[in-house]
């Protein structure tokens, strides 16, 4: 694809850098100019939030005591076998903490000797002494349950271990959670200075990054992730068809004092009094570094774009998803 396409598109910074990295680490030919754009995923979550509810037990026990949320598919990733260690150590350390886990168990369709650690978490969280009390693992949870548990929870905990974006870090700051974050290039890129970060691979270093948090948050000094950026879905489409237009021929550029049709005039007034001004960043590709989500391609006689793509689990390419690749015909 690198060879075939003018410009790869990565959903981060983070993906672009890693990207670059990996096309150089295995001499990948790349076609001359080849240009890595970023393009920051949308996020359609406007709309007034909700009130709180504690009218169920569920909310009730979530609210009960400060709950660290996770929100993800069950993933080797993902980082739950530290933070199960790390809260183990907590709870027999006498903290009074909560965890819960909002999601389903990943690579399901994968013969068991591929699916890497994910048997041993799902065994552990299922067979958990503190399931149920003060562990919460909520499979199949609908938008509205998520919304209230968001609301009702203390803290997103998100100590994965690679990602390509970080959706959930913007869908907590809707509601005005508090963010503690592994340190990763992404979440630096996405939450910037309105989430804790923490460093470690260790449950010891978790559970000490936890009751720091947890002491910030009783002096109110913990990071608040109020005024998170985010970009919508509209927005970002917008930007995507900015990236892929094909440069001006000189025919058009000759014509370009002509006076449009009225229709033509009107759409583009339209169009520019409701986008927000595309902020696309590109560099060269011979100067950045590989990417923790994957790549797609296409090629065709006139501007295509390729949607980001995900590879599966075992895919021999490092990357599980954020990159795709545009092919521009000359003009």
């Amino acid at each position: 694809m690198a060879a075939e396409a003018d410009s790869m598109i990565c959903i981060s910074q983070a993906v672009a850098d890693e990207l670059d990295g990996w096309l150089s680490e295995h001499e990948v030919v790349r076609r001359p100019g080849l240009r890595l754009e970023v393009l920051h995923h949308g996020a359609d979550i406007s709309g007034p939030v909700p009130d709180a509810e504690q009218d169920t037990d569920l909310l009730k026990q979530i609210a009960s005591r400060p709950s660290f949320l996770m929100v993800g598919t069950i993933e080797p990733r993902k980082g739950h076998l530290q933070t199960l260690d790390a809260f183990e150590k907590l709870w027999a350390d006498g903290v009074d903490a909560q965890l819960v886990i909002v999601g389903n168990e990943g690579w399901k369709p994968l013969p068991e000797n591929e699916r890497r650690t994910i048997p041993r978490i799902v065994q552990r969280l299922s067979n958990h002494a503190e399931r149920g009390k003060r562990l919460l693992w909520l499979t199949g949870i609908d938008d509205a349950t998520l919304q209230q548990i968001y609301l009702a929870s203390a803290c997103l905990l998100s100590p994965s271990e690679g990602e390509g974006f970080g959706l959930p870090l913007i869908e907590a700051a809707r509601y005005g959670l508090p963010l503690l974050v592994r340190d990763i290039p992404v979440f630096r890129e996405v939450a910037g200075e309105r989430a804790a970060y923490f460093g470690g691979m260790s449950g010891d270093d978790l559970a000490r990054a936890i009751r720091e948090w947890l002491a910030a948050r009783a002096e109110g000094t913990h990071p608040q992730s109020v005024g998170m950026p985010w970009r919508t879905w509209q927005h970002n489409v917008l930007d995507l068809l900015t990236l892929v237009q094909p440069p001006a021929s000189p025919t058009a550029l000759s014509l370009a004092g002509t006076a449009a049709p009225a229709s033509a005039t009107a759409s583009s007034t339209a169009q520019e009094s409701t986008a927000v001004p595309a902020q696309p960043r590109a560099f060269d590709a011979d100067a950045a570094a590989h990417a923790s989500a994957g790549a797609a391609g296409s090629t065709s006689a006139g501007p295509t774009a390729a949607a980001s793509a995900a590879t599966s689990p075992t895919s021999a390419s490092p990357m599980s998803a954020g990159a795709a690749g545009t092919t521009e015909a000359a003009a």
